[in-house]
C-alpha cells in the first residue's frame, strides 16, 4: 500500500483532499477488524470508500432503512476510518457527506433521512457538536437486558447509543454514488 506523509506543526491539521468512489462490499475487508463492534456488513449497503492521494483512508456503507413514517429512510451503517488517519476530523467529514448526498436524492414526492446510530464514545461526541445533525427520541438511551431478543440486538446489549439524523444541506453531484450496484456494473461493462 502507498504510505501518505503528513508534514504539519503539531496542534494543526493537514489538509486533506479526499476523494470517493463506489465500491463492492468486499472492500469491506480493508476495514473490518477495525470496527468496533462487528467485521460484518449487510451486503445490500451502498458502499463508498475514501481515499487519499491514492491511499485508502475510510469506509462507508450506506442502508436504506425505511421505518414507520419514514419511508425513504436510509443509515450509515458502518463508519471506519482506518487508526492511522483517525483524529483528523474525517469521520465527521464523511458522515456530513453521505447525509448530504442522501438528502440529494428528495423532490417534491420523497424525503430521503439520513440516520446514524453510533456507540463509540468520541464520535458520538463528535456528532453532539455537529450542527449538521439533530437527536432522534432514542439519543442517548441503553436497553434494560429483560427488554430484548439476545440474539436480534446481541452486539448492542446495554450500550447506550448516539442515535442522529442529518439535517444538513444536500450536496449535488454525487447520486450516481448511490445507484444500485448493478446499474454501476452495466455501466462498466459498456464504458470499457
Amino acid at each position: 500500500m502507498k504510505k501518505v506523509y503528513i508534514s504539519h506543526k503539531k496542534g494543526e491539521r493537514p489538509e486533506i483532499k479526499l476523494t470517493v468512489k463506489r465500491v463492492e462490499s468486499s472492500a469491506w475487508s480493508i476495514f473490518s477488524s477495525h470496527h468496533y463492534l462487528s467485521t460484518k456488513i449487510n451486503k445490500s449497503c451502498k458502499c463508498l470508500l475514501f481515499e487519499w492521494e491514492g491511499v485508502p483512508v475510510a469506509f462507508a456503507a450506506i442502508l436504506n432503512t425505511p421505518r414507520k413514517g419514514v419511508p425513504y429512510g436510509c443509515s450509515l451503517s458502518r463508519l471506519v476510518v482506518l487508526p492511522d488517519f483517525q483524529g483528523l476530523g474525517l469521520s465527521t467529514r464523511i458522515f456530513n457527506f453521505c447525509g448530504g448526498i442522501v438528502k440529494s436524492l428528495s423532490d417534491e414526492e420523497r424525503d430521503y433521512r439520513m440516520y446514524i446510530k453510533v456507540g463509540y464514545k468520541k464520535f458520538g461526541e463528535a456528532l453532539d457538536r455537529n450542527p449538521n445533525v439533530r437527536s432522534t427520541q432514542f439519543d442517548g438511551k441503553g436497553r434494560r437486558r429483560q427488554d430484548f431478543d439476545t440474539n436480534k440486538y446481541a452486539n448492542r446489549m446495554e450500550r447506550v447509543s448516539y442515535c442522529k439524523e442529518y439535517i444538513g444541506e444536500s450536496i449535488s453531484g454525487y447520486e450516481d454514488l448511490l445507484k444500485p450496484i448493478k446499474e454501476l456494473r452495466e455501466y462498466k461493462k459498456i464504458s470499457l
